[in-house]
């Protein structure tokens, strides 16, 4: 019963967005070992760590883009979604906004 719940688990997680949060409701960890582990999986080649910039408009909340580092960032970031919603606001200040940290799983060649 138990590994059929971890299974399940396993299959709803996105490898192209792995959170710490999972990593630790996962192993049932504490969130700086879940954190070291996901560093660790990056250290080894198995994960890349990306930021994703969070859209603040309550409607949407996405990640509008994602960067392998912070100095990738712009200043300036569109939400296509909410232009595409026809909301007042799609275009914001990066500096303004929530950045997300995140893993993927590295894709093997």
């Amino acid at each position: 019963m138990l590994l059929q719940k971890y299974l399940r688990t396993i299959e709803n997680i996105n490898p192209n967005k792995i959170y710490v949060e999972n990593v630790r409701s996962f192993f049932k960890v504490p969130n700086v070992v879940a954190r070291l582990m996901c560093e660790m999986a990056v250290v080894d080649n198995l994960f890349v760590k990306k930021y994703g910039i969070s859209c603040p408009n309550n409607d949407c909340r996405r990640i509008i883009a994602s960067y392998n580092s912070l100095k990738e960032i712009p200043n300036e970031i569109q939400c296509d979604m909410c232009e595409d919603n026809e909301q007042e606001n799609f275009t914001f200040r990066t500096s303004n906004l929530e950045i997300i940290e995140f893993y993927q799983l590295k894709k093997i060649k």
